[in-house]
């Protein structure tokens, strides 16, 4: 019997994209209120934080081959073939 947990495609792509994005905001967020404005982080922050979105839409292209969502879940997503 095969119990199939693997995602859809398309929600696959979209949970691998938004993980990106929020990620990389919330570095972003934690460096914008640790830097003073006019300094070179803060600004490196703002970079990362406008990125962000642009990030998350790279990141759901690329989720065939890299995954953020297979690398937390682990596995291949099926059990194994009881005969």
């Amino acid at each position: 019997m095969i119990h199939n947990r693997c995602l859809p495609g398309w929600l696959h792509r979209l949970c691998n994209g938004l993980i990106g994005a929020v990620a990389s905001a919330t570095l972003a967020s934690l460096g914008l209120s640790r830097f003073s404005p006019g300094h070179l982080a803060h600004w490196l922050t703002l970079i990362l934080l406008y990125l962000s979105l642009p990030i998350g839409v790279l990141l759901a292209i690329v989720a065939n081959r890299f995954s953020l969502i297979e690398g937390c879940a682990g596995g291949e997503g099926y059990d194994e073939l009881s005969e």
